[in-house]
This record gives structure tokens, C-alpha cells and sequence, in this order.
């Protein structure tokens, strides 16, 4: 159950990152929630947010919850949507919350992915890939990669997450962007009283009032 004193999770992002994540955000903060994204992850990571990526990079669904909720946050973003459907099974838990879908073409979204990447790929480098802060950071990465796109043992999760324009880790890319539109289409006709599929290039930010 959770913990009684703690923020309850109100709207949790089921899209990828690189989807209009940090503008809906944005849009939910001024609507009065608290949005979790992962920019905060990081510019926390070393103080108030510390706890709640090592329980991510552990992958206790429960334990992030709880620590999510204890930094007061009521919705959650792309770092977190690498657990939405567990969060969304736990009806006896989470059956008021609301939940996010984003549509965008994968050909734009893998272009958005690899130039992210590309800019951050300098903190797996010597030596700043020894640096304590980017360490974890890396490993928080890495840990959210290896789930969200169901990485095997064949695959390096730390590679797959500086070296995204490989020609392996394109196939996982594409396919888990497949897996998630599908998904998202599924689930908003099944249940349009749990979820919303927000279209980023057609849908004015109007249409997150409705939650």
C-alpha cells in the first residue's frame, strides 16, 4: 500500500523520452501538479534525489514509488514510464492515476535520441566516467535502457546508451518504439478513463486539462 504521509501518484507518462516529455512537464506543473522529471533525477542526483535512483537503477517498482512520493512529486516522466505498466496493473494501488501516451514518428524520435546521446556520451569517458556523479549517472542510464528496451545479456547497456546509432542498437530502438505506440493506442481505446494519447506536434497543451 502506500505509505500514509506521502504525495499519491496522480499522472504518470507511459511515452518515451524524447516525446514532449519535459514540455508536458512543464504544462502539469503550471496545472498545479508536480512532475518527476528525469532532468530533476539529475540535477539532484548527488542530494535530494540520490535515494530514488538507486532504487531505479535497482528496479524495486514499489521502492521508487515510495520515493517519488516522499519528494513530494504527484506525476511522473519519461525516467519513471520504464515502469509504467507495472504501475498501471496495481489497480488496488494506482486506480485513480492517470496516464500519459505520446505519439511521434520513430524516424524524428531516433534523430532526437542519437543527438541527446551525442552530448552526453563525453561522461562515459576517462576520466570523467570515474567521477562519482556521472558514475551513478551512467549507471541509473544504463539500468533504465536495459529495461525499457529489454536488453540481453548480448548487449552492454553502457554501449547501448552512448552508441545508440549502431546498427544492433537501432533494431532495439525500433522495435521498443514500435512495442509503445501499439501500446499506447491499445491502451487509450480500452481504458479513455485512465489514459490520454497526447499527439506533440497537433495537440495544444489545452488538452492535459482534461485530466
Amino acid at each position: 500500500m502506500i505509505s500514509e504521509n506521502k504525495e499519491p501518484l496522480k499522472v504518470m507518462f507511459g511515452g518515451l523520452g524524447r516525446t514532449g516529455s519535459h514540455s508536458i512537464a512543464a504544462a502539469l506543473n503550471r496545472l498545479g501538479f508536480k512532475a518527476c522529471h528525469g532532468s530533476d533525477i539529475v540535477k539532484y542526483l548527488m542530494g535530494s534525489h540520490h535515494n530514488l535512483a538507486k532504487a531505479m537503477i535497482r528496479g524495486n517498482m514499489q521502492e521508487i514509488m515510495d520515493a517519488t512520493s516522499a519528494l513530494g512529486y504527484n506525476a511522473t516522466m519519461e525516467a519513471h514510464s520504464v515502469f509504467w505498466e507495472d504501475v498501471f496493473k496495481n489497480e488496488e494501488n494506482y486506480k485513480d492515476t492517470k496516464f500519459i501516451f505520446t505519439k511521434r514518428d520513430f524516424d524524428s524520435w531516433f534523430d532526437s535520441f542519437i543527438a541527446m546521446r551525442h552530448a552526453t556520451r563525453v561522461m562515459n569517458r576517462f576520466p570523467l566516467r570515474l567521477i562519482p556523479f556521472f558514475k551513478i549517472q551512467t549507471q541509473w542510464s544504463s539500468a533504465l535502457s536495459a529495461r525499457q528496451f529489454q536488453l540481453d545479456d548480448s548487449v552492454d547497456p553502457v554501449d547501448f546508451v552512448y552508441y545508440p546509432e549502431r546498427d544492433e542498437s537501432k533494431l532495439f530502438h525500433k522495435a521498443r518504439h514500435s512495442q509503445n505506440q501499439e501500446a499506447s493506442l491499445r491502451i487509450t481505446e480500452e481504458t479513455p478513463d485512465r489514459a490520454l494519447l497526447f499527439d506533440v506536434k497537433t495537440d495544444g497543451y489545452g488538452k492535459l486539462c482534461n485530466l
